[in-house]
């Protein structure tokens, strides 16, 4: 058992193997079948338990085994590795390492700069390759790498899979079983459900997943993408884009720049393809596509479908069961009845139905068209007409150019039959003298 001057060696168990080369190393070996190897200066090793393999070959290293079956290497100068479960492979290849290993069948290792490693479940196993990492694992069977530079990377749940290969990354799994990959720079990524898969692949992403079984990709640059429900896909491959699905069953696309796309009911489809786009879903089972530029699509209601695929358009179905399209250029829709048909595919029409199951159509170009009663059929199929429907199951067409046709007579004659009638009302109301 060679050993240096001012060397502190305790061989207490049996079948021990002790060796100190340096000076000023304490180490102790307090179990069985130990095999301790202190190779640097003023190093302290402990092996207190049984069949631990310690070696420190840094200077000013702390290297602690007191489980069970440990192996544990500090290479670097200024480690401090602990590892007090079972059957734990700890290692810390470079400089000012903190490395604790506190659970069952832990693999740790620090291969960076002024890593901070912590695994305290069981089964973990925890890789951090880069410089100033601070990883944690307190599940169960997780695995975590951490392989950029400042990462910080943390799995609470169990049976977690998180990898942070970026710079600068956070990387939270809180859940359960899931999966989570941060690949770009200075990203947030954070899965607090169940079975979640998050990935973000750009730059400067924050991507929160705290639903159950969420899909969430953000592969572009700033993107903040956000899935609060169950069983949502979120998807956004553009840049900035602002995504959230809220409710359940979402599936959310944002593949523009710059679009901003909320899904807030339950079993909705929102595609934003162009850019700068406003999409929001916030009714039950809406289908909502913009695939112009600079739409604002809105859906307020329920089972309703909206189309804006020209530019600058604005949409908006705040009925049930409404189909909205505009295929033209500036064109301003509007459904708030319920069960309308509304089309605009000319240039800068404006279209209203606020009434109930009307079908609105303009094919020209800056039409006004509005449908305020009830089943009304207004069609403008020339340009710059004005078409006004305000009465009960009218058939309107305009078909010419500039024409001016309305059922706005009917309106006039019913308004003076009301007067007439409440007039008549209030003097049968009013005492006899």
């Amino acid at each position: 058992m060679p050993h240096d001057a001012e060397d502190t060696v305790v061989a207490a168990g049996s079948e021990d193997t002790v060796v100190a080369a340096e000076s000023e190393d304490m180490v102790v070996a307090a179990g069985s079948e130990d095999t301790v190897v202190a190779a640097g200066s003023e190093d302290t090793v402990v092996a207190a338990g049984s069949e631990d393999m310690v070696v420190a070959a840094g200077s000013e290293d702390t290297v602690v085994a007191a489980g069970s079956e440990d192996m544990v290497v500090a290479a670097g100068p200024e480690d401090t590795v602990v590892a007090a479960g079972s059957e734990d492979i700890v290692v810390a290849a470079v400089s000012e390492d903190t490395v604790v290993a506190a659970g069952s069948e832990d693999t740790v290792v620090a291969a960076g700069s002024e890593d901070t490693v912590v695994a305290a479940g069981s089964e973990d196993t925890v890789v951090a390759a880069g410089s100033e990492d601070m990883v944690v694992a307190a599940g169960s069977e997780d695995m975590v790498v951490a392989a950029g530079s400042e990462d910080m990377v943390v799995a609470a749940g169990s049976e977690d899979t998180v990898v942070a290969a970026g710079s600068e990354d956070t990387v939270v799994a809180a859940g359960s079983e899931d999966k989570v990959v941060a690949a770009g720079s200075e990203d947030t990524v954070v899965a607090a459900g169940s079975e979640d898969m998050v990935v973000a692949a750009g730059s400067e992403d924050t991507v929160v997943a705290a639903g159950s079984e969420d899909t969430v990709v953000a592969a572009g640059s700033e993107d903040m993408v956000v899935a609060a429900g169950s069983e949502d896909t979120v998807v956004a491959a553009g840049s900035e884009d602002m995504v959230v699905a809220a409710g359940s069953e979402d599936m959310v696309v944002a593949a523009g720049s710059e679009d901003t796309v909320v899904a807030a009911g339950s079993e909705d489809m929102v595609v934003a393809a162009g850019s700068e786009d406003t999409v929001v879903a916030a009714g039950s089972e809406d289908t909502v596509v913009a695939a112009g530029s600079e739409d604002m699509v809105v859906a307020a209601g329920s089972e309703d479908t909206v189309v804006a695929a020209g530019s600058e358009d604005m949409v908006v179905a705040a009925g049930s069961e409404d189909m909205v399209v505009a295929a033209g250029s500036e064109d301003t829709v509007v459904a708030a009845g319920s069960e309308d048909m509304v089309v605009a595919a000319g240039s800068e029409d404006t279209v209203v139905a606020a009434g109930s199951e009307d079908t609105v159509v303009a094919a020209g170009s800056e039409d006004m068209v509005v449908a305020a009663g009830s089943e009304d059929t207004v069609v403008a199929a020339g340009s710059e007409d004005m078409v006004v429907a305000a009465g009960s199951e009218d058939m309107v067409v305009a078909a010419g150019s500039e024409d001016t046709d309305s059922a706005m007579y009917k309106l006039l004659y019913k308004s003076k039959m009301l007067m007439k009638a409440q007039l008549i009302s209030r003097k049968q109301g009013e005492p006899k003298t």
